[in-house]
């Protein structure tokens, strides 16, 4: 029965009801067409949703004229958008009819969405799938082998066919049907319990034990950046469009000249002409491609020539003017790699070099270039291994221009044989591939090294486990043997224990190649692949450099890797002695422990990186550019974020008559409420919609613009509405006092309260804005996305703008203007997070080959709150993945730069100026680095004075910003150093805390959050809390505490803040504060009179110029007091008097060489100097070191009850006696006239 049988009958009794239903009849046909002609036309991409939209209209009108085309359109798409591995298993039968071509186009594309890999451990890879709210005991009834990853069941995939359906959601039961279909047969069982999907997605790596790194999302995908799971199906939501042009060429052909229809199995013969003829936009959009690509070619031409010519240049390993001679395909700063590595490998005889190059510099070719030399030296069998396959086919490109034949390998089967020597691979392949073990490899190029070791523990992979036995490393032997031999290895037969026999002849059959294998290793001879490792990130986590050990240094000499280095109780083997010797790590209870917060461990891993810089085992650099450009923040104002700003400073200043928080507990729910992730992607799409006008204005300059965002939801939020069960956020103890506040906040700002916020998402904004911009990210096809790439960068195809997501875009992809017609400009509308990935996002445009300047804008707000998400996500100390890549040139820290351009945001309209001033400001920022401490200070002040930011509405009551080099000096006065636990109450905006040393410990308080932000950034290895220094409990006690305290009328609330710190203070401790003159003189004078134990111990008195930046006059003076017992212990007093400066440059004079006594050495550190140490140890306190061999000390501490000597020599009580058994100690030096002092 056709549509009009089914919907419309006309009857004589129904006339005017049957017209009505014709006319409705009509609509619906012509809206089922238009959305047919929609989707072939490529207005609307192609996903599930769509799918399954397309499949109501299929059943509703069979006979609808578009049908059949659409119908094979979309079946085609959706097989060539399955991953290999799922596409060779799963499509099996050609659909019968249109509405089943859909059928199976729907269930194609939730397999898409639902399945991910899983690699184990060991290695093996299992299809999954997650579900959702099902309990594990459950989930184990179908699949004994079930777990639980972050709170999702897991179960493998080919369980799936078993499982009820009513534990599946709609798009898993589409799954499971196409499952069914499969494992019908044993043999699809089979098929299905190997499968793999394909190697044209991310690499897969090991798992941890009993752990994994990524959540699936809900719809099952996991986090990539973790790379345990895969899935090609992350980004968008369903419900957008994958790009421009429906998500790119749907119809992807396959290479070898088969038809999409060929590969999918739809039966396209049925087709007027037998092949469907591709829509004029696409094959205008496949010209663009094509142009572009032959005018990158012609550009190389030239140099390719010149290393033809160079083809029988003999080799003289080292000699720069013969690399430049055999290799004038490589850039200057290349064929320098090239020096490098020929140097560390050859001359020098090692065992690897590691480039840590920047992004952008051409690492590629670094590698390659010494493949070459290799070759023409006449070396046979090189492997490269690298990310994937994508990257691995870049290799192959790659290397023709030098004459270099690079083979990829097919499977984990394939070593290339005896006709291929020099050989690619993925990662996964590398380390599942037993096949490389037959093979003598002479040179190994590990691209990305970092992926060999991702885990915190510095777990080995198996890549890295295969690179070990491949390159004759002296932990990489069993892996080599039992591989090499596997055929001879003892197995179990009918699970009975292997006999011991079969493990003697096993010791027999390999002892041989074990001698040899030590002795090589022992000599460092015999013939082991040489190995250039490429990383511009190479260590994740500190304990990551095990996998340069044997490589780029040792534990210990080669001629001692093999001796039994267990020793005594807490010494450590010859690892664990590295990372105490390397990097402050402590034995505990005979286990490697991390080092204490006393240990600077930036200033170590720079020190480690620079070790191997002058071995020569590491080389970086970074991307020298004839072009510029410039690093700006984008002030754009937004109504919405200066309301939810005006809520927040009003819940954290409104006090009661005592001067009381009044919604304190309700103000730390709103920000528990308003948390991290909620800010950031609120902010996203604000900016989105409020930086249209920005973006539109560079596209009139003749720009290309790429915009990068993080987030793909919109920003619906209230930020001050709470409901009943929002309290449970906070404690219970807290959240009547919550409810209270919040009834009597609603009765005063119900404005706030009906704050309402629901922004579409940032994509949804910026394609209404720009409809032909294309899309890069985890929904588009990678086929799609690379032509998508070309697109933009096509100076003929009319497209401007690219919304990159970031985690697909930034790395991978080259968007800068290589022709100089078209200059970039990133718009990143995100929030930079680490240093590191902000340099791989604008090294996007900014590369090798620009032609033009680059432009890197970042959008901001300029609120409170954006300012403390940003100080949330740029906070920690020095990277660790920066220091150990760049070793002391970590200093001219990114991070420094990005923070200093924040602070320094406008409205910087776009003009023909940008992309000018980032070399200058780079170069400007290394000096800096270099000047001294106080000379940095003073930049700081200065810079701080030029900043255009409005200051009209002050943050902060009573605050007012300490100069710069005056909080330097504090600090310095103070005597702040390593281990001192450091307070600066009421911190402002860390003019102070900015220069304590990292290696102290530092907290800092501050009630207005927009100020606690920007503290924040002064110091970000510093504990901020935002609140009131009155809520600090006394039982936080500190050895300095440096503070410029809120005055008060005529210092009534200055000295409450000093009569406080004292509270805080260790027995020796020190106050430094900046305070009012005045009545503040009288009040402290007394309040001196009533404490028997504190002392003033210096002045300095400051003339009325000091706080000029500030804008007031105020007169003040700095007073030191400090805390002590013993007065015998308090030092002379100091003053200083500089209230004759004239100006604050004269003050910052006079002050630059003026220093205080030293302050009294804390009890660890007096202890230390009779070479005695305590450290806690469950519920005791553990005496040890050489001064214990003194008689006299070891007395002194078995003198207490309790005290008694362990099996280690080190003497263990229940209460830490440090105090007490100093005194007596120097009560036995007094009594006898001698020092036990070491």
């Amino acid at each position: 029965m056709s549509f009009f049988e089914k919907n419309f009958i006309l009857k004589s009794d129904n006339v005017l009801s049957s017209l009505d239903k014709l006319i409705a009849a009509l609509k619906n046909i012509n809206q089922i067409t238009e959305y047919y002609r929609k989707l072939l036309s490529g207005e609307i991409g192609l996903d599930l949703s769509v799918a399954k939209q397309a499949l109501i209209y299929a059943k509703l009108d069979k006979d609808n004229e578009l049908l059949e085309s659409l119908a094979k359109f979309m079946h085609e798409h959706a097989v060539s958008n399955l991953d290999e591995g799922l596409r060779s298993v799963l499509v099996k039968s050609t659909p019968s009819s249109s509405v089943e071509a859909l059928e199976q186009a729907a269930a194609f594309y939730a397999c898409e969405n639902e399945l991910s890999e899983y690699v184990t451990k060991k290695g093996k890879s299992l299809l999954i799938i997650s579900l959702h709210d099902i309990q594990l005991k459950i989930a184990k009834e179908y699949d004994p082998y079930a777990f639980i990853y972050n709170g999702h069941t897991i179960v493998r995939a080919k369980h799936l066919p078993d499982i009820n359906e009513n534990l599946l959601t709609d798009d898993q039961k589409l799954v499971k049907g196409v499952f069914s279909n499969v494992t019908n047969t044993d043999s699809g069982l089979a098929q299905l319990s190997e499968l793999r999907r394909g190697s044209g997605g991310p690499a897969a790596l090991d798992a941890e034990p009993r752990r994994v790194a990524a959540a699936p999302s809900p719809a099952g995908s996991a986090n990539a950046e973790q790379g345990v799971f895969r899935n090609s199906d992350t980004g968008l939501s369903v419900s957008h469009d994958a790009s421009l042009l429906d998500g790119g060429n749907h119809r992807d052909e396959p290479s070898g000249g088969r038809s999409p229809a060929s590969d999918s199995g739809y039966d396209s013969s049925r087709s007027s002409d037998g092949k469907r003829k591709r829509s004029p936009v696409k094959q205008s959009r496949d010209k663009s491609v094509i142009r572009a690509a032959h005018s990158a070619r012609a550009a190389l031409d030239a140099k390719e020539v010149l290393q033809n010519q160079a083809e029988n240049v003999a080799t003289d390993w080292g000699n720069l003017e013969n690399i430049q001679e055999a290799l004038p395909y490589l850039l200057p700063e290349q064929q320098g790699d090239v020096v490098k590595a020929e140097q560390r490998l050859i001359v020098d005889n090692q065992n690897g070099i590691l480039f840590t190059n920047g992004t952008g510099t051409g690492k590629t070719f670094t590698g390659l270039g010494y493949v070459k030399r290799a070759i023409n030296a006449g070396l046979k069998n090189i492997l490269i291994v690298t990310l994937s396959d994508k990257i691995a086919r870049d290799f192959v490109k790659s290397g023709k221009p030098l004459g270099l034949n690079i083979y990829q390998l097919k499977n984990s089967q394939d070593n290339g044989g005896q006709d291929s020597n020099i050989v690619v691979t993925t990662f996964a392949n590398f380390g599942l591939n037993n096949s490389l073990v037959h093979k003598q490899w002479d040179l190994i190029v590990v691209d990305e090294s970092h992926t060999l070791s991702q885990s915190e523990d510095g777990d080995a992979t198996n890549a890295l486990r295969k690179l070990r036995a491949l390159s004759g490393h002296h932990a990489g032997f069993d892996e080599w043997a039992n591989t090499k031999f596997a055929d001879q290895y003892p197995k179990k037969i009918n699970d009975q224990d292997i006999p011991a026999k079969a493990w003697s002849d096993w010791e027999t059959l390999i002892k041989d190649h074990r001698e040899l294998w030590q002795n090589n290793w022992k000599n460092q001879t015999g013939k082991r692949a040489k190995v250039i490792f490429l990383s511009a990130t190479p260590f994740s986590y500190l304990k990551s450099v095990d996998w340069a050990e044997g490589y780029l240094f040792h534990y210990s000499d080669p001629s001692a890797a093999f001796e039994n280095d267990s020793s005594r109780y807490n010494a450590g083997s010859a690892r664990e002695k590295f990372y105490m010797a390397k990097f402050g790590f402590r034995m505990r209870y005979n286990k490697l422990t991390r080092p204490d917060a006393k240990v600077d461990s930036g200033v170590m891993e720079r020190q480690f990186a620079e070790s191997l810089k002058s071995s020569g085992a590491l080389s970086g650099r970074d991307l020298v550019l004839n072009y510029d450009y410039d690093r700006k923040f984008v002030l754009i104002r937004s109504k919405a974020g200066q309301a939810i700003d005006e809520g927040l400073n009003f819940l954290s200043d409104a006090k009661d008559d005592a001067g009381n928080r009044r919604f304190q507990n309700l103000s730390a729910l709103i920000q528990k409420r308003f948390d991290y992730l909620s800010r950031r992607r609120l902010l996203e799409a604000i900016k989105a919609n409020e930086g249209l006008s920005f973006i539109k204005k560079n596209l009139a300059l003749g720009r290309k613009v790429v915009i990068f965002h993080d987030y793909n939801d919109g920003g619906g939020f209230k930020p001050f509405a709470v409901n009943s069960s929002g309290f449970n956020l906070t404690d219970k103890s807290n959240s009547h006092a919550a409810e209270r506040e919040y009834e009597q906040f609603a009765t005063e700002r119900p404005d706030l309260v009906a704050l309402s916020f629901d922004y579409p998402s940032p994509i949804q904004s910026l394609r209404a804005a720009f409809p032909k911009a294309l899309l890069f990210n985890g929904r588009v096809s990678k086929q799609d996305r690379q032509k998508n790439v070309d697109l933009f960068n096509d100076d003929s195809a009319g497209f401007d703008v690219l919304i990159v997501q970031s985690d697909a875009g930034s790395t991978g992809i080259s968007l800068h203007d290589t022709t100089g017609k078209f200059q970039r400009v990133i718009v990143n509308i995100g929030q930079p997070v680490k240093p590191a990935k902000l340099r791989q996002t604008e090294g996007r445009i900014y590369r090798v080959g620009q032609s033009s300047n680059a432009i890197q804008r970042y959008m901001t707000t300029g609120t409170g709150w954006e300012r403390a998400a940003f100080a949330d996500t740029i906070a920690g100390r020095a990277e660790t993945v920066d220091n150990l890549a760049k070793g002391s040139d970590a200093l001219v820290s990114i991070k420094e730069a990005l923070i200093r351009a924040y602070e320094e945001a406008d409205y910087y309209e776009p003009s023909a100026l940008d992309g000018v001033g980032g070399k200058a400001y780079d170069e400007e920022n290394a000096r800096i680095s270099k000047l001294s401490p106080f000379d940095q200070a003073l930049t700081y002040y200065y810079a701080k004075g030029k900043r255009t930011e409005s200051r009209g509405n002050r943050e902060g009551k009573e605050w007012y910003a300490t100069p710069e080099p005056l909080g330097y000096k504090m600090i310095e006065w103070a005597g702040v150093h390593a281990g001192d636990e450091v307070l600066e109450p009421s911190a402002g905006d860390g003019a102070i805390g900015r220069f304590v040393p990292s290696d102290a410990n530092l907290t800092m308080v501050e009630p207005t959050e927009s100020l606690a932000s920007r503290a924040k950034m002064a110091n970000t290895g510093a504990n901020v809390i935002v609140d009131a220094f009155e809520s600090l409990g006394t039982n936080n006690k500190y050895h300095a505490i440096v503070m410029n305290p809120p005055y008060g009328n005529a210092g009534s609330i200055a000295i409450k803040h000093v009569m406080k710190a004292f509270e805080h203070l260790y027995d020796g401790g020190r106050i430094v504060a900046l305070i009012p003159r005045g009545a503040m003189d009288q009040k402290l004078s007394d309040w001196l009179g009533t404490k028997k134990d504190a002392y003033v111990t210096g002045t300095i008195e400051l003339p009325q110029s000091t706080f000029k930046n500030a804008g007031t006059g105020v007169l003040t003076r700095i007073v030191l007091i400090e805390k002590h017992s013993d007065p015998l212990d308090v030092p002379r007093e100091k003053n200083y008097n500089f209230s004759h400066a004239s100006s604050p440059e004269d003050l910052f004079d006079m002050v630059r060489d003026k220093g205080m006594h030293p302050r009294k050495l804390r009890i660890d550190e007096q202890l230390a100097n009779y070479q005695l140490y305590v450290r806690p140890e469950r519920s005791n306190y553990v005496f040890n070191g050489d001064g214990l061999k003194s008689s006299v000390i070891k007395k002194a501490v078995l003198g207490f009850w309790g005290a008694e000597e362990n099996q280690y020599g080190e003497i263990v009580m229940p209460y830490n006696k440090a105090v007490e058994i100093l005194k007596k100690i120097k009560q036995h030096e007094l009594e006898n006239d001698l020092s036990l002092v070491a």
